[in-house]
């Protein structure tokens, strides 16, 4: 029997939140793989953790196939504004 335990990365969610919102924060980034600031500071404002915890749901209650064809179109829009090459 093994027991599967979520990994000890430091996910930077801010202290002195309530401990349900703690709580539910831990879960669900732990689930995602990723931490606090990175979602939070993706967004300009950077996000309250009460807005952070339904994104960071809603992308765990994706589909494989779902979260896939998102990273596609994010590639896209970010291929679309990139700079085009120098040429002289």
């Amino acid at each position: 029997m093994s027991n599967q335990q979520h990994s000890k990365k430091r996910l930077g969610i801010p202290r002195g939140l309530p401990a349900k919102l703690r709580a539910a924060l831990t879960e669900e980034l732990q689930r995602m793989g990723s931490t606090y600031p990175e979602i939070a500071e993706a967004a300009d404002p950077p996000l309250a953790p009460a807005q952070v915890l339904p994104m960071a749901r809603a992308w765990n209650n994706l589909t494989p196939t779902q979260q896939a064809a998102w990273h596609d179109a994010a590639t896209q829009e970010n291929l679309r504004g990139a700079h085009p090459p120098c040429r002289n």
